[in-house]
């Protein structure tokens, strides 16, 4: 089972990481290195902690055994040798877990982080407000710092020209 675990683990991590890096291959032939966004640098520091959280569970199960003190009552814990080798593995197990724990958890907030960032450039990051109004609203009035903008006058000017909409919206 712990075969089974080894290489899920770094198969799902080296997907994780090839998508990033077609990710950033993308985002370098489309925009360029001098325009990379702060959500480009996070997914760097995403693959990193990815990286590391699969390690430390990885060293949970290959060098403690897949030990801990979770899941112990009192009366098992009580039952090990202090001196013992047990000890020293569910120490240190215990201390991979809380490692691993916290490191999966700035993973997800990077991600999610990230996330923001992504939707923020996609839709009001650049300053046009019109534009990306009327790449993103069906239909309807919006009332903008700019005046107001009939939606449904260019609805069709947007409605089947993803190109334009891209273009405007500088994805």
């Amino acid at each position: 089972m712990a075969e089974n675990f080894v290489a899920e683990a770094f198969t799902l991590l080296a997907i994780g990481l090839v998508v990033i890096a077609l990710r950033w291959l993308s985002r370098l032939l489309t925009v360029g290195f001098s325009k990379l966004a702060a959500d480009d640098y996070l997914m760097i520091i995403a693959g990193a902690l990815y990286s590391a959280e699969t390690t430390v569970a990885y060293y949970v199960g290959a060098k403690w055994k897949g030990l801990a003190n979770s899941g112990l009552t009192p009366e098992q814990r009580a039952a090990i040798d202090p001196q013992g080798e047990e000890h020293r593995l569910r120490v240190g197990g215990s201390k991979n877990q809380l490692v691993g724990w916290l490191t999966y958890t700035v993973l997800l907030w990077t991600l999610k982080f990230c996330m923001l960032i992504f939707y923020s450039r996609l839709t009001y990051a650049h300053g046009d407000s019109e534009a990306n109004a009327e790449a993103f609203l069906p239909a309807g009035n919006l009332e903008t710092a700019g005046g107001r903008l009939d939606n449904a006058q260019h609805l069709d000017r947007y409605l089947f020209d993803v190109g334009t909409v891209a273009r405007k919206a500088r994805i």
